[in-house]
């Protein structure tokens, strides 16, 4: 069994491996020393994507967290199974893949999780790159895809963290955002995507620049070093440079291991704190780090420049070699544009189809679009961006959303399926700088929403019962008395012909 090896016999042969279980250990314990607040998060997690009430939520982490610090504190994996198995807490499952992954990959960073999901799964190594030859499919009709992701720019007060060590309490590696020399309000976080005609070859150019602007609005950084009292500091003036020449130019090469784990590193605002960004030092990096290195090399480059700089001594040299290469982090395209919807609209679509799905059936992920919804949503590093692109309100969606048809549910496939939603947003476009998108545009939304229960992404749900919510949707798909709308939804959502 996997989890009949202890982390000490892990590490033995694995020198990434030690570290990263030494860090993780000094990080438990101030998660520990926390508890109340860590457990309340777990609930509001839960109910989120669980779609169980607040109540029961709470009855699960109570359950298990006790057992759950126990385990940390043991740093046992053959305890921690026998926990998990005896409590039934969901998290094993997860925690299974995370072992696994640590001893296959040397490191839980969010780009080993991911590289090792899609070579495991679906064959994707680290060769495959966006200019690859895809399916034959995918290149009809000239296809474009677009790669949302977020650029990590702190504001205000707020400080990313390159690197943060608890072995050694006074060494750190930071960046902090330069003021823009455009008249722009500062943000968090930088809607940024990777893009490419699908099928146009390795050497291929991205078809749109990387921000809105080519020079991703002039925005720069300040890199701070702290060592035993000793300080260091470089200025990297602009980063459009940078991720002209990295993403723009050399965007046939860049790997799609890499790509997609930039475009959905959810825990990757981590890094804005000093305790979760601890992890970093050389072992469970959340956030993906990139640099000015061409031809594919980006994320490759950046994470030697880290483990064998700043991870290892945080000194003027290695500050400036952060600055050199232009090493900067990037998260999942959910902080600034979750439904990818205001990527498409600036990229020219006028129809677009969302197909969403949560607890609430996903519509959270488009109010942000629209007025009235605040420039932020959420608290630590679960805080999103929020940008207006159309005038409607987000009231008025809501209602719109309620009063769409649902298709209807055969007795029997309603354990975890509790809705499927569809229909049609007519809206018009605002002036967002930030997306590139102009007024005035009416843009047709198709919307196809899936609501769940106690089905989620991970953490709150066995994996084991995908298969029968997913046998609940096609059975509801495939019901007669739902043949008419399933014709309509396929001829206008899918094949057009509602044009």
């Amino acid at each position: 069994s996997l989890f009949g090896q202890t982390l000490s016999t892990l590490g033995d042969g694995n020198p990434k491996v030690s570290p990263c279980l030494a860090v993780i250990g000094e990080v438990m314990n101030k998660v520990k020393s926390s508890a109340g607040d860590a457990k309340e998060r777990l609930v509001d997690v839960c109910v989120k994507y669980t779609g169980r009430s607040k109540l029961a939520c709470k009855a699960i982490v109570d359950l298990g967290w006790p057992h759950l610090m126990d385990a940390i504190g043991g740093i046992s994996l053959k305890i921690a199974e026998d926990i998990f198995a005896q409590t039934g807490i969901l998290m094993y499952q997860d925690a299974a893949q995370a072992v696994y992954i640590l001893e296959d990959e040397g490191g839980w960073s969010w780009e080993d999780v991911v590289a090792a999901l899609l070579e495991k799964t679906s064959g994707i190594g680290p060769r495959v790159s966006m200019g690859s030859e895809p399916a034959s499919w995918a290149t009809m009709n000239s296809q474009i895809w677009n790669a949302g992701t977020s650029i990590v720019t702190p504001i205000d007060n707020a400080t990313a963290y390159y690197y943060q060590s608890y072995l050694q309490q006074d060494a750190s590696a930071t960046f902090r955002v330069l003021p823009s020399p455009q008249n722009v309000t500062p943000r968090s976080y930088i809607p940024a995507r990777f893009t490419v005609m699908l099928g146009s070859g390795t050497d291929a150019q991205a078809p749109y620049p990387f921000c809105a602007t080519e020079d991703c609005f002039g925005v720069g950084l300040t890199i701070q070093g702290s060592n035993t009292g000793s300080s260091t500091s470089r200025v990297l003036a602009s980063l459009g440079p940078s991720f002209q020449q990295a993403f723009t130019e050399s965007a046939g090469r860049l790997p799609v291991q890499m790509v997609a784990a930039s475009s959905s590193a959810a825990m990757g605002a981590a890094i804005l704190n000093p305790i979760t960004a601890a992890v970093s030092d050389e072992c469970a990096n959340m956030a993906t780090w990139v640099s000015n290195a061409t031809d594919g090399e980006s994320w490759a480059v950046a994470g030697r420049t880290l483990e064998t700089g700043a991870y290892r001594e945080v000194n003027q040299s290695n500050i400036d070699a952060l600055g050199e290469n232009s090493v900067q982090a990037l998260i999942d395209g959910a902080y600034t544009d979750n439904s990818g919807i205001a990527w498409a609209v600036s990229s020219g679509a006028t129809e677009v189809l969302t197909v969403l799905n949560g607890g609430d059936g996903g519509v959270g992920s488009l109010t942000p679009l629209f007025q009235g919804s605040g420039a932020y949503y959420g608290v630590g590093f679960t805080k999103m961006a929020q940008f207006q692109i159309f005038a409607e309100t987000a009231t008025s969606i809501l209602d719109a959303y309620s009063e769409m048809p649902v298709l209807q549910i055969p007795v029997g496939s309603n354990t975890y399926l509790k809705q499927m939603t569809w229909g049609t947003l007519n809206v018009t476009t605002v002036n967002n700088e930030w997306f590139g998108i102009r007024e005035g545009t009416t843009v047709t939304l198709r919307v196809l929403a899936v609501s769940s229960s106690e089905i989620s992404m991970a953490g709150f749900t066995d994996y084991y019962h995908y298969g029968t919510f997913l046998n609940e949707m096609t059975s509801t798909i495939a019901y007669g008395p739902n043949a008419e709308a399933v014709r309509t939804i396929v001829d206008t959502f899918y094949l057009g012909g509602g044009r």
